[in-house]
């Protein structure tokens, strides 16, 4: 959902983990915040889905980000 926006909307700049770190906090909160307003439509209470939204985001975002870095220091990207 925000990857297209990450890559192609989101002014990069130097140096690139500093870039990596504000461009990956802004996709957690966003996509947390997506995440909890579906499970709080579904009948959830909104601090669970608070929590469970943004906690789900930050575990696969880290996951994604460190495969991603770990790629591109290993020159496949």
């Amino acid at each position: 959902l925000t990857l297209p926006a990450l890559w192609y909307l989101a002014p990069r700049f130097s140096p690139y983990w500093a870039w990596v770190l504000v461009a990956e906090r802004g996709v957690v909160l966003v996509e947390g915040a997506l995440f909890a307003g579906w499970l709080a439509t579904m009948g959830s209470p909104w601090r669970r889905a608070l929590v469970l939204g943004g906690g789900v985001s930050l575990i696969a975002n880290g996951a994604s980000t460190a495969v991603g870095l770990a790629l591109r220091s290993l020159g496949a990207l």
